[in-house]
């Protein structure tokens, strides 16, 4: 019989599932990841809004930014400019300066968060994204090329950046050593406001300490999602993807549920019986789905497959929380919801007993409640919900 422990976490879990369309999209912004980054490698708190009052005043955080005038010249919107260098169409030379866009005496023109445009610079980008496999416009890309810039170009950098507590002072430093536009008096001062602006919105007088600190794509300190994930990657319930993200806006799978349920009922030992013959005994999901079939949990979709990868719906986590619970009886209808015919006809049982018990409670849409039984629930949204009633 599962842990009195894990089968109210179960129930906590649907509860909580009326929660998911009023929470604001959750998906860390590119302003988001950049604090992040920075703060990374080192930096202050004040020196990291002084390079992003910069980076915000030459593109808005936006790595596939076109410079204006260059966009207006060459008749290329940011997307199309960036899709013709990745495919080839404008070629190393022309991305590094040409009089098809170029905006300058010299040819050039400014593209991506820095807005590179000196032609030696923008090139080292061009050569480095192509080491990198990845588009001209690839954020991580060109948060890393920013650093190996002040690595081997801009080195007094790293040490005061490591230690300059004044937001004003560090965004003129930033933009004086690494940045070097023209702007005017006013127009540095714009930017200052907007690290003071940066600054306010992430900067916390008291110490963080962040489980979650590797992965780049959580979102920061002080965002709903934030703390979920920090607790479910403290107590190994969750953890990345790969590398270093955690893809909160991920659906969550089939295999990563059924996990996240087994890990929180202690991780029993399992034997594997090959229940699925698509779930081999060496994946990482293997045991987790082996406890939940054991237990009469997930019964699979068919001809012998569990479809690991396959995104669960709240209808489906529904039918699972239920069999969980032991299928008990249920009387009445989904009659109050204007998509009641969505609901599958194996989760009709299930959605009447979560929805009667208050476990799922619809969604607001249109001035109207509906259950909306497809949609797919995302991995901080389920971080939150676990965190929640873990530390209730």
């Amino acid at each position: 019989m599962i842990k009195k422990r894990a089968i109210s976490l179960i129930l906590a879990l649907v509860l909580m599932l009326s929660a998911f369309p009023v929470i604001p999209a959750q998906a860390a912004s590119n302003e988001e990841k950049i604090w992040n980054y920075f703060k990374k490698q080192g930096f202050t708190d004040a020196s990291v809004a002084g390079i992003m009052g910069n980076l915000e005043a030459e593109s808005g955080f936006r790595p596939n930014n076109l410079e204006n005038a260059a966009e207006k010249k060459s008749g290329y919107t940011d997307a199309e400019f960036t899709k013709a260098v990745d495919n080839g169409s404008i070629s190393r030379a022309e991305f590094k300066k040409s009089t098809k866009f170029g905006v300058y005496s010299n040819g050039s023109y400014g593209y991506g968060l820095a807005q590179w445009t000196y032609p030696s610079r923008k090139v080292g980008l061009y050569d480095f994204a192509k080491s990198k496999g990845v588009s001209i416009a690839n954020l991580q890309m060109q948060l890393d090329y920013i650093m190996k810039e002040i690595k081997s170009s801009y080195k007094s950098l790293l040490s005061y950046l490591a230690k300059e507590t004044d937001v004003a002072d560090a965004c003129l430093k930033f933009h004086n050593v690494y940045e070097g536009s023209a702007d005017t008096a006013s127009r540095l001062t714009g930017r200052i406001n907007k690290a003071k602006a940066i600054y306010n919105k992430y900067h916390k007088t008291t110490t963080h300490n962040c489980p979650a600190a590797d992965l780049i794509d959580v979102p920061a300190y002080g965002n709903w999602a934030h703390e979920g994930i920090d607790y479910c990657v403290k107590q190994k319930l969750m953890e990345g993807t790969g590398g270093k993200y955690f893809r909160p806006d991920d659906a969550v799978t089939r295999a990563q549920l059924v996990t996240i349920l087994y890990r929180a009922a202690g991780s029993p030992t399992v034997k594997s019986k090959g229940t699925f013959r698509d779930v081999s005994s060496g994946a990482w999901y293997a045991a987790a789905v082996e406890w939940a079939a054991s237990k009469g949990i997930v019964n699979g979709v068919g001809d012998g497959r569990f479809a690991p990868d396959q995104s669960i719906t709240r209808e489906q986590i529904a039918v699972i929380l239920y069999r969980y619970q032991g299928e008990p009886k249920v009387s009445g209808n989904l009659s109050s919801f204007p998509d009641k015919g969505k609901v599958s006809s194996f989760a009709a049982n299930a959605m009447i007993w979560a929805t009667k018990n208050g476990f799922i409670t619809g969604i607001s849409s249109g001035g109207g409640t509906i259950l909306a039984p497809q949609d797919h629930a995302t991995r901080a949204q389920l971080a939150s919900i676990i965190a929640r009633f873990m530390q209730a």
